[in-house]
């Protein structure tokens, strides 16, 4: 990347990383240094037209989730809910939404950004203002 002075590098951290959602902090800590290291590379590369930026999922429909369905519970209507409960928006995320937020990254339509993150939950930091 540096010898071509381009490039996009794009970290996956995780909302848990601004908001905890509860007593986890192993995992929280691990995806805020994500955030620092993520800033940090940005400032190291960015003479060198590298781009560093980092995606942050909400609740994402993936087996993380799929093993917390409790047992009878229809998985549908869990999901459901817990989309009611995490976003604004009423659903769960899914693998495409974060797909498209890194094909934005990726691309040159973000070819000014860095050091940033993207937030891709449906709203879900405004629930706490709601609350």
């Amino acid at each position: 990347m540096k010898e071509k002075s381009y490039g996009k590098i794009i970290n996956i951290s995780s909302m848990g990383a601004i908001a905890p959602p509860g007593p986890n902090s192993h995992y929280s800590a691990a995806k805020a240094g994500i955030l620092g290291f993520t800033r940090d590379l940005a400032l190291e590369l960015a003479p060198f037209n590298i781009c560093v930026n980092a995606i942050l999922p909400g609740a994402i429909r993936t087996d993380m989730f799929e093993q917390i369905i409790p047992p009878g519970a229809n998985k549908e209507d869990f999901f459901m809910e817990m989309g009611k409960m995490f976003a604004p928006m009423q659903r769960m995320g899914t693998p495409e939404d974060i797909a498209g937020a890194a094909l934005f990254l990726a691309s040159d339509l973000s070819g000014y950004v860095t050091g940033d993150r993207l937030l891709v939950g449906g709203g879900s930091p405004l629930m706490r203002m709601i609350k």
